[in-house]
């Protein structure tokens, strides 16, 4: 698969065939990037309203209370 040079994103899409039993992994991955993403939407002062009232008022209250124990547990 070939990446563009904008950014690293695919320039191919590829499509994967999930079973139920691995669709709580991918939700668990899905979930783990938004918050990755969301650490840096406090940068760029771009949180929406939701994404504050559910995850906190501060990138501090994102890293504290889920990135923090998310990254503890990352395999490296």
């Amino acid at each position: 698969m070939q990446t563009s040079l904008i950014g690293g994103i695919p320039s191919e899409v590829e499509f994967v065939e999930t079973h139920q039993e691995d669709d709580v992994l991918m939700q668990v991955a899905d979930l783990i990037c938004y918050l990755e993403t969301l650490y840096y939407k406090f940068d760029e002062g771009q949180p929406t309203n939701s994404d504050l009232d559910f995850f906190g008022r501060t990138k501090s209250d994102v890293n504290r209370k889920y990135l923090d124990p998310l990254r503890k547990k990352q395999l490296k």
